[in-house]
């Protein structure tokens, strides 16, 4: 195994565990390449709230409330004329941070939402993050299972249709089997607004949804209090998938991987798809 291999699973390993923890994430955040320029500030949670500053490329100040969950906070407030919807999730660079604009009516527009990569305020930015990979620039490009799920939410949705097509056929299958994962990617892939994003098909493959049905419904959640859940969801899957793929290349223990197989099993015989999850947030 490769030196960068090995750094990608030991962050990988990191982010579990930090996934897993309660804490939620405090102090200064600066944004990469389409958010440089960016400033997200977060004060030390206060029970299930925390407060916060965020400042955009052009000064422009939003400061919020937010609610906290296992691993980060989210808030909706003014800025600049209008309304943003802020996801910020712990990573072990910093943080992933979603925007989405929210209408006059207060829903928000889920085929405009971006995700972006933070990091701590002082730290470098993606060369001194030997875990992550920027998206592929070449559709075929293979590219590590690992580094694709641990990477995936920093890539446009272009990135992220070339990084799923170069992952080995084994691997895309393994990630098929877990639902609310297979969503959040095919949720990527849908927001394309030009064009459609490579990848596409096989991801909806065997899922039974379309791009409206997939944007439709965390639209939904977005607007009726659910997207936690849903992104929880999808840190759950995540971490499963990251163990299989470890065990397949024999890393990790022996009573875990053994659990990991379990959970595969179920997975691979249960009836979950896309479209359960779907239906769960209509």
């Amino acid at each position: 195994m490769s030196t960068k291999s090995a750094r990608i699973l030991l962050a990988g390993a990191i982010w579990l565990v930090s996934a897993m923890s309660a804490a939620a994430l405090e102090g200064v955040f600066n944004g990469l390449d389409e958010a440089k320029g960016v400033t997200l500030r977060l004060n030390a949670p206060d029970g299930e709230q925390q407060s916060g500053q965020y400042i955009d490329q052009f000064g422009q100040v939003g400061n919020f409330v937010g609610n906290v969950f296992p691993d980060g906070v989210e808030a909706k407030f003014p800025i600049g004329g209008g309304t943003l919807y802020l996801r910020a999730i712990e990573h072990p660079s910093g943080a992933v941070v979603v925007i989405i604009p929210v209408g006059t009516s207060g829903v928000a527009h889920a085929s405009q939402t971006r995700t972006y990569g933070f990091v701590r305020a002082g730290t470098q930015g993606p060369d001194d993050r030997p875990y992550l990979v920027p998206e592929p620039k070449k559709a075929g490009e293979p590219i590590d299972a690992v580094a694709f799920v641990q990477s995936y939410e920093f890539w446009s949705p272009e990135g992220v249709g070339r990084g799923y097509i170069g992952v080995l056929p084994r691997y895309r299958s393994v990630i098929a089997l877990f639902p609310a994962l297979q969503t959040d990617i095919i949720w990527k892939l849908c927001s394309q607004t030009v064009g459609t994003s490579p990848g596409l098909g096989e991801a909806l493959r065997g899922q039974g949804v379309s791009c409206s049905d997939v944007l439709g419904a965390i639209s939904s959640a977005q607007s009726k209090g659910s997207y936690t859940d849903y992104k929880r969801a999808v840190a759950a899957d995540r971490q499963i998938v990251f163990e299989a793929i470890s065990c397949a290349r024999r890393i990790g223990t022996r009573t875990r991987c053994e659990q990991v197989a379990k959970l595969t099993s179920e997975a691979a015989i249960s009836l979950e798809s896309a479209a359960t999850v779907v239906a769960k947030y209509r």
